[in-house]
């Protein structure tokens, strides 16, 4: 799951309510609140207001990792962060056309980064409800700790999915089509170089489409072709980026 400087900490409600990490908490909430009343009612707003939630949360957390905490800015500790990742993803799908699948990760990730939250600040510190002697305490870490995992395996396969989407997307010329295929498949680079599950979620796919296209009915034209873009994926996927980035930056001084 993409990381968290959000820490509980002992406080009086009242300032709970006035910290960054309660505005963090309502970001995802905002998340999870829009992008379920989006699938239902299929108003455009909601999309946009969905949004601007990842926005404030992943926003803030990336705030808090380079301002607050002092970490070294740089292009390459930018592009090596995941809440940085997210975020600039998040402004990508704000300003292009609507692509609805891709709030499916942001609403993965905010369900457990709410419910995490829920657990550790505000049902201990405003509800006075603990593991001991809340049962709705227990059930939350016995989902988080049963299904994160299993959840961001998902996160992984969706975000696979939404690269095919975006390629059908800029092959039929929808708007912005072609910029989003750039920067999306920038940021599946930068996944696939440090996120095991999605290059679980590549493994996956490639294991299944060698079965289809190995079977004798396809024809060897399309074999051929699929041969020929696994072996160009197979030549990008050798490159690291941030990698060749932070070596191109040492020589240069």
């Amino acid at each position: 799951m993409v990381k968290s400087s959000i820490p509980p900490k002992s406080r009086p409600v009242s300032e709970i309510l006035k910290s960054l990490q309660f505005c963090w908490f309502l970001g995802h909430a905002l998340v999870l609140i829009c992008s379920t009343l989006y699938t239902v009612l299929g108003f455009s707003s909601l999309y946009y207001v969905s949004l601007l939630g990842v926005i404030e949360s992943f926003g803030i957390i990336t705030y808090q990792h380079f301002i607050l905490h002092k970490n070294k800015i740089t292009f390459n500790s930018v592009a090596r962060n995941d809440n940085a990742q997210y975020l600039g993803l998040a402004l990508l799908w704000l300003f292009t056309s609507r692509f609805p699948f891709a709030l499916v990760p942001y609403f993965m990730f905010s369900l457990f980064h709410g419910l995490i939250y829920l657990k550790t600040t505000l049902l201990p510190h405003v509800c006075k409800w603990n593991s001991t002697n809340s049962k709705t305490v227990r059930e939350i870490s016995t989902f988080v700790h049963t299904y994160n995992d299993r959840c961001m395996h998902y996160v992984g396969v969706t975000e696979l999915f939404i690269l095919v989407l975006a390629i059908l997307r800029a092959i039929l010329w929808f708007p912005n089509s072609w910029m989003v295929l750039i920067f999306y498949s920038i940021f599946m680079k930068l996944k696939y170089e440090s996120s095991k599950y999605t290059k679980a979620a590549f493994a996956q796919w490639r294991v299944r489409l060698d079965g289809l296209i190995a079977h004798p009915s396809v024809p060897l034209p399309v074999k051929q072709m699929y041969t020929n873009a696994k072996l160009l994926l197979t030549r990008v996927a050798s490159h690291n980026i941030t990698t060749e980035l932070k070596l191109n930056s040492s020589k240069s001084h």
